[in-house]
């Protein structure tokens, strides 16, 4: 019989075998000794009995500086700007380990499976699980935890995903993370190679078939061996600054152009423009409106803008056509982002477009109002004669002026010709005296 101290060996060695994952992995183990289980059996089967079993699960995780793809320990120092992320280590059936005194075989491994489902026809029964010589199997199974979260705490400024897993280092001072494995479960299944057996204090007994004995499905005996794995934690420590050196300065991002594509000569347009900076340095952004790779216009014109803030610029051409430009953004330790390009395709105008004009009257000196076009034309139109309207004298006034002619005298003794009136036209209506 295996003696407990040989597997209290082993369980030591499993825990710091991680080396295929990575040296400066850090895991946490679980452990839980539950009181022994036990099967009756019948004169062809035997009984089988298990005394304090003791069941393990380890869960192992790294953190990476994705800049310069190496792992990371506690204590190490990452420049500020780089990114870190935090690698959980797949589950593998050599993470779970459990063994029993009392009996001529132990079983060291166990399995990762859905909802702790038993193991598949091909792993169950296997030599791997013997419990006495050929006839009774124990299979201890794990449900994967179902959420792996990363918290982030410290002095330093991290920007994170929704995850917490990929974070971007913002500012110096220390990284406290804890990676945790959501509570889970865990069973123990025992399987025999007869077609008889009275159950036993055991989650589920099973042939080594496809099939579990008796009727009912995959229903379950008992409760003792349903096993709870609480929350498990790992924390990491690491140090965020320069750690004696500067760091490399990232340039901003390439800038986002926002403007019209469409438009007019003659008139002015404005853009804006919106870029970050991975370092979270300040920022100002360089205009070439004409398209030679020079710079013509900072804006801000004195100093910078916050990482993420826009700035805008205004301008106007003179020539049809496609119009293009370029713009940059560079930070305050003067890197630069690669340039972007922006093109307004123009049709020329008059500049007195949009302008008021007026007609030329009528012979009854009506005139229209209306603007002037792209082309230069004005958008009024002359009215007809016909919207002309009757003019009527005040007798009163001599020589008063009616569409050009002047009312006069009618005869020689000074009386006004009021007897009549005369339209807006060159048509008299009046009546001599």
């Amino acid at each position: 019989m295996k003696n407990m101290k040989k597997y209290i060996i082993l369980a030591v060695c499993s825990f710091f075998l991680l080396a295929p994952f990575g040296a400066a992995a850090k895991s946490v183990m679980w452990t839980e000794q539950k009181e022994g289980f036990g099967s009756g059996g019948s004169a062809s089967l035997g009984t089988v009995s298990v005394y304090n079993p003791i069941f393990q699960v380890t869960y192992t995780a790294n953190v990476r500086n994705l800049d310069t793809d190496t792992l990371l320990q506690d204590d190490d120092t990452v420049p500020i700007g780089a990114r870190i992320r935090f690698e959980p280590k797949p589950y593998e059936d050599t993470d779970t380990f459990w063994f029993r005194t009392g009996g001529v075989y132990d079983s060291p491994y166990g399995y990762f499976t859905e909802n702790a489902a038993p193991p598949s026809a091909a792993q169950r029964c296997s030599d791997a699980d013997i419990l006495t010589g050929g006839t009774w199997f124990a299979s201890f199974t794990v449900a994967p935890p179902p959420t792996i979260s990363v918290l982030q705490s410290g002095s330093a400024n991290l920007s994170c995903d929704n995850s917490g897993r990929e974070c971007i280092v913002n500012s110096g001072g220390t990284i406290k993370s804890r990676v945790s494995f959501q509570n889970t479960i865990g069973k123990v299944y025992i399987f025999y190679t007869g077609s008889a057996v009275d159950y036993g204090k055991i989650v589920g007994s099973y042939r080594c078939g496809l099939n579990p004995h008796g009727t009912g499905g995959d229903t379950e005996h008992g409760s003792t061996y349903r096993l709870t794995i609480p929350t498990q934690t790992i924390p990491f420590i690491l140090n965020a600054g320069d750690n004696g050196k500067t760091a490399a300065n990232r340039p901003p991002t390439t800038p986002v152009i926002t403007g019209p594509t469409l438009g007019k000569t003659g008139i002015p347009y404005s853009f804006s423009a919106l870029s970050t900076d991975p370092d979270n340095d300040t920022i100002r952004y360089g205009f070439d409106w004409n398209n030679d790779t020079t710079v013509d216009q900072w804006l801000p014109a004195d100093g910078y803008v916050n990482s993420g803030v826009s700035q805008s610029g205004s301008r106007t051409w003179s020539l049809e056509g496609a119009n293009t430009f370029k713009v940059l953004a560079q930070d305050s330790k003067n890197a630069n982002s690669p340039w972007v390009s922006h093109t307004i395709t123009l049709t020329y105008c008059s500049p007195e477009e949009g302008n008021a004009c007026t007609t030329s009257p009528n012979s009854c000196g009506m005139t229209s109002t209306g603007t002037i076009s792209c082309t230069g034309a004005c958008s009024a139109v002359t009215p007809t004669e016909s919207l002309c309207t009757p003019c009527y004298p005040d007798c009163s006034r001599r020589g008063q002026v009616c569409v050009g002619k002047t009312f006069n005298d009618a005869n020689g003794c000074g009386i006004n010709n009021c007897d009549g009136t005369r339209s807006c036209d060159y048509n008299w209506k009046e009546v001599a005296p």
